[in-house]
């Protein structure tokens, strides 16, 4: 039906110099959920609609990710919302990042 569009922006540090940060790249997902006000929300906490997961295992070796992740009731089952998302870091974990850039010659 119709569009919306959140954005949001996080900025959180770690340390790079620690040596088990490549491993927990390996097993960190980002999680996001749409949840609506329940009734009684002050006891029971808000409603969960849909949720997804995002891996940032690809982060060890590129600078950014740009997907589309599927969110769905239970997180397993058939998509009912699809979210854009964008992760970046300053440098990749291990390695260097190439990237190919055209040249125009005037």
């Amino acid at each position: 039906q119709g569009v919306t569009q959140v954005d949001h922006k996080e900025i959180f540090s770690f340390k790079r110099s620690s040596r088990s940060m490549p491993r927990r790249f390996e097993r960190a997902k980002l999680s996001f959920w749409i949840s609506e006000a329940a009734r009684m929300s002050m006891f029971f906490g808000d409603k969960e609609f849909a949720k997804g997961e995002l891996k940032l295992s690809e982060l060890k070796e590129r600078c950014e990710i740009h997907k589309r992740v599927a969110l769905s009731k239970n997180g397993r089952s058939e998509a009912i919302v699809e979210a854009e998302v964008r992760v970046e870091i300053r440098e990749p974990l291990e390695g260097q990042d190439l990237r190919g850039f055209g040249i125009e010659y005037v």
